[in-house]
């Protein structure tokens, strides 16, 4: 699957989980309304709850700081029709698929697919927020594999269908020890991956 998969799942889950409608509630900030007729576009907009504009009469809600729907609405935007690249720096074949770019970085291998999108937010959110105990993997053989345990340089054996942690590297709590757990996971045999979380 190719990266603008990708940023369509992001734009979609933002819009989801951020653009909460409601006529009345004082839980609310105001917004740029659109004329009917006009694109629900703010060009200028860098982030999501920024770029997209609601309907007249329509509020956004504002959800709590720290929320995991508070990081969305905050994900960066690339430039207002930013192409949409794949992982190898190539474009896309179909640039009017997307309505917006989310500004993270992929990597350089075609390893993230659509679900892993979804995995990647919320943990690329569990990391900023500092809950890194809340970051983990069930594998299908029931394993469970705990970011906060890969932070203290225990890592994966994988032996067929059964895993065990071995120490093997010093602590580590920086955000490349994350980009490379999570690219660990994303190469991960499929048969004993993912099982739910």
């Amino acid at each position: 699957m190719k990266l603008y998969q990708f940023f369509i799942c992001v734009i979609m889950i933002a819009l989801l989980c951020y653009c909460g409608f409601c006529t009345k509630g004082n839980n609310i900030f105001t917004s740029q309304h659109v004329l009917p007729g006009n694109k629900f576009i703010n060009a200028t907009g860098n982030y999501v709850a920024t770029r997209f504009l609601l309907p007249e009469k329509a509020v956004r809600v504002i959800h709590d700081k720290n929320s995991f729907a508070d990081y969305l609405s905050r994900l960066p935007l690339k430039k207002n029709g930013a192409p949409v690249c794949l992982y190898n720096g190539n474009l896309k074949a179909n640039q009017d698929a997307h309505i917006a770019v989310v500004d993270m970085e992929t990597g350089n291998k075609n390893l993230q697919q659509c679900a892993d999108a979804v995995m990647r937010l919320r943990a690329e959110y569990l990391f900023s927020t500092k809950q890194m105990e809340k970051i983990s993997f069930n594998f299908t053989s029931g394993f469970v594999c705990n970011y906060s345990k890969w932070q203290q340089g225990y890592r994966v054996i994988v032996n067929g269908n059964n895993c065990s942690w071995q120490l093997q590297n010093k602590v580590d709590r920086s955000y490349s020890c994350f980009c490379n757990t999570w690219n660990w996971f994303l190469i991960m045999p499929a048969h004993c991956r993912l099982q739910s979380n």
